[in-house]
């Protein structure tokens, strides 16, 4: 079971990393398109001396480095949008750095000012994509379907710590109940809703009727 999680985990984020990618490479794009086209006048144009197809492909590498390093997918689901919108800053202003220091190194005259319309572009498009995704997450969870239902064995003070946190962290899990090594104590509640529904010689019964996934 964890190692089908695991799995899982590091399909969506790969998916993720592609989708980021994407929109690092469609934002230099579109900051490409409105300054030859869309600025006119001095601020206008854009130089033939940089091989812009060589700085989409040194942002989509550095994107790929900036993400790796700060691991911005873990517990996506619990940030908040603020959170994410920090993420989404250090990654872009990395980049921006590598690239930056890539031109000066290799003395490549890059615009500015194209810069800075990649710079604006990928972050409200990569803040406005993690949004969306969230949103998809939270209404995924948010299904009882969908939910990680757990049986914890122990009714004792880590049971009750594991119940809490639980809780507080980990929404989208339902804990259905506790099993304790006396039936006296069944239907007795542990900490915040949660019963004992049985004992260690029920559980083989538990897991037939029920489904539990932990």
């Amino acid at each position: 079971m964890q190692y089908a999680k695991r799995i899982k985990k590091n399909f969506i984020e790969k998916l993720h990393m592609g989708l980021d990618v994407l929109i690092a490479s469609g934002s230099f794009i579109a900051a490409y398109l409105i300054k030859k086209y869309l600025i006119h006048g001095t601020y206008g144009g854009l130089s033939t001396a940089p091989n812009y197809y060589l700085m989409l492909g040194q942002i989509m590498v550095a994107w790929f480095i900036a993400e790796a390093f700060f691991t911005p997918y873990n517990g996506f689901a619990r940030k908040k949008s603020i959170r994410i919108m920090c993420d989404n800053i250090k990654i872009i202003s990395t980049v921006t750095a590598i690239i930056i220091i890539l031109n000066f190194l290799f003395k490549i005259e890059t615009s500015r000012l194209l810069l800075a319309l990649f710079v604006v572009i990928s972050l409200v498009l990569l803040q406005a994509s993690k949004c969306f995704i969230k949103y998809l997450y939270v209404r995924h969870y948010n299904q009882t379907r969908n939910h990680v239902r757990v049986l914890i064995v122990g009714t004792k003070s880590r049971a009750k710590q594991v119940i809490d946190d639980t809780n507080t962290y980990k929404r989208h899990y339902k804990i259905i109940g506790c099993l304790d090594i006396s039936s006296e104590n069944t239907g007795a509640e542990v900490s915040n809703g949660v019963k004992v529904i049985g004992t260690l010689d029920d559980l083989k019964d538990i897991v037939t009727r029920c489904v539990v996934d932990e």
